[in-house]
């Protein structure tokens, strides 16, 4: 199994979750949108997979570059360092949030509107808005997503921040991914019994 993430060292630890779910049912590596398109030889490796993994909003670009292959897009939900950096805001933070792709924006919003619903000023914003370092400056908590942590060198004495980090959805994985791969496993299975009997 390949996860294909955005950023190497998220996708690792991605990789890894799944691997510990599934237990020892596959062998999960993590690469990048960026590697495989500049990579030849990796795109070979992962062309030899039996199931990619990647987000939603990258699916079409991973079809693209590794065409054929059983892919699906899984779901991912906040941390639980996440969740308790969140929680443990003060009621009057004044709390920026920076999304780096639109397609998160609304999960981020969503995820700190149910783990800080104490905290009354909330901003989110997307990386590329024109005011953003003026909003850092005013800012108490500067939550980040993946990718972004180069915006915390901008921060004076005072100012915290934590990484927005999401992990894939264990649940959905052992819903949907495990019977995936024991039915694919039970057919390899059932082609070598034949191909041993012929």
């Amino acid at each position: 199994v390949f996860l294909i993430g955005n950023f190497i060292d998220a996708a690792r630890d991605y990789a890894q979750c799944i691997s510990e779910t599934l237990g020892e049912i596959a062998q999960v590596e993590a690469t990048t949108i960026t590697e495989l398109k500049n990579d030849e030889l990796l795109r070979q490796r992962v062309g030899d997979a039996d199931l990619l993994l990647t987000f939603a909003h990258r699916r079409r670009e991973v079809s693209v570059l590794v065409p054929g292959l059983p892919l699906l897009n899984i779901s991912f939900i906040p941390s639980e360092t996440t969740r308790r950096s969140l929680a443990s805001l003060e009621p009057l933070t004044r709390t920026l949030v920076v999304s780096i792709f639109p397609e998160f924006t609304s999960l981020m919003t969503h995820g700190v509107e149910r783990f800080a619903p104490h905290v009354t000023q909330i901003i989110v914003v997307h990386r590329d808005d024109p005011q953003l370092s003026e909003l850092i400056k005013e800012t108490d908590a500067l939550v980040y997503a993946t990718g972004a942590q180069d915006l915390t060198s901008q921060l004076s004495a005072g100012q915290q921040s934590f990484e927005y980090r999401h992990v894939p959805d264990a649940g959905e994985i052992q819903r949907v991914v495990v019977p995936l791969l024991q039915q694919g496993i039970l057919q390899a299975s059932n082609t070598g019994d034949r191909n041993e009997n012929q």
